[in-house]
């Protein structure tokens, strides 16, 4: 095949084949979501003053020993 041939082919195509199937493109933004929502809660937590006060802290404690 010549580039001529290539190039006539490749003119033919409608639609640009896709790098990526539509599972691995929804499993891109999927992660990307869990990515700003844990950076979002990640800033709520440290916008509280005294996490001890918010009552989110002690609610992930095994034993209250390990929140002091």
């Amino acid at each position: 095949m010549t580039i001529q041939q290539a190039a006539a082919t490749a003119a033919q195509t409608d639609r640009p084949a896709s790098r990526y199937d539509r599972a691995t493109i929804l499993l891109h933004w999927l992660t990307a979501a869990l990515v700003i929502l844990l950076f979002a809660l990640a800033e709520i937590w440290a916008s509280c003053r005294a996490a001890r006060r918010c009552g989110r802290a002690r609610s992930h404690c095994t034993s209250p020993a390990a929140c002091c």
